[in-house]
């Protein structure tokens, strides 16, 4: 990110940020946008605090300008991401809330639900493998009394090689 356009107050090094200080944006597309914490060669790097212009917050660590490592990203929409980053996306372990109640906690890839993990809905959990951010795999689902277990593609349950069963998609973006 270009630091044209916007102000430091903070510790120096041979001419570059070093150290601890602030970054705020005041006249570009990142008006209202502000970093405080940690930098080193010019870059944020270490600790620090992103206050976006939307109203979004993410608090935790940075590795030469980007996301990466352990953080916290409270969204201005309610949801909220807990975990590991890289390269600015979730990425690891971590657990996302909802703004809806839904709750996911397991893997992820560049930003996309991967591997193993567990989504708690409204009507019930997910226990299993995702890929591109669906049910996709081996897992189980329990519903109240009920538990289905089995294969997954794409959120809907393999019933065989040419028929899914529908009944437990679920399209509002969980």
């Amino acid at each position: 990110m270009q630091y044209t356009n916007s102000i430091y107050r903070g510790e120096w090094k041979k001419d570059n940020r070093e150290g601890k200080g602030k970054l705020e944006w005041n006249k570009s597309r990142w008006t209202g946008h502000s970093y405080e914490g940690e930098f080193k060669d010019n870059l944020r790097h270490g600790r620090g605090i992103y206050k976006y212009n939307d109203g979004s917050i993410y608090d935790g660590e940075w590795k030469k300008d980007n996301k990466e490592g352990k953080g916290k990203l409270e969204y201005n929409n309610g949801d909220s991401y807990e975990g590991e980053w890289k390269d600015y996306l979730r990425h690891g372990l971590g657990i996302y809330k909802y703004n809806n109640g839904n709750i996911y906690n397991g893997q992820w890839n560049s930003g996309n639900k991967e591997g193993n993990g567990i989504m708690k809905y409204s009507y019930g959990v997910y226990n299993g493998e995702w890929k591109n951010d669906k049910r996709n795999g081996k897992g189980v689902f329990i519903q109240g009394n009920n538990i289905i277990e089995g294969t997954w593609k794409d959120n809907k349950r393999v019933i065989n090689s040419d028929n899914y069963q529908n009944n437990y998609s679920n399209n509002n973006n969980v």
